[in-house]
């Protein structure tokens, strides 16, 4: 794909967001127990993060643009946590270690 020799991912984002959807990249996987419950444990705490901050927006039943943007970066906080976390599962299943 040309995106990877340019290490241009831009088209890659335009294209997600023409569709309403979101490109993260995703870490190297590491295979150990501590990564699990460390991932895990980030994946809880982006939770609760995104939830906070929709919380906080919808306080006063009124979402502004600003507020609208950072729902939007915590969202996407949140799924590139559970993507990588999820990525971590296929690795080790793959390794057999699940």
């Amino acid at each position: 794909m040309i995106a990877e020799v340019c290490n241009d991912m831009r088209i890659l984002h335009a294209f997600a967001a023409r569709l309403n959807h979101m490109a993260i990249a995703l870490p190297p996987v590491e295979a150990n127990e501590t990564e699990s419950v460390r991932q895990m444990a980030q994946v809880a705490r982006e939770f609760a993060e995104y939830f906070a901050e929709v919380s906080q927006t919808l306080a006063d039943r009124n979402v502004t643009p600003n507020e609208l943007v950072r729902c939007e970066k915590e969202l996407g906080d949140l799924m590139a946590a559970a993507q990588k976390l999820g990525a971590h599962l296929k690795f080790l299943s793959e390794q057999g270690k699940v």
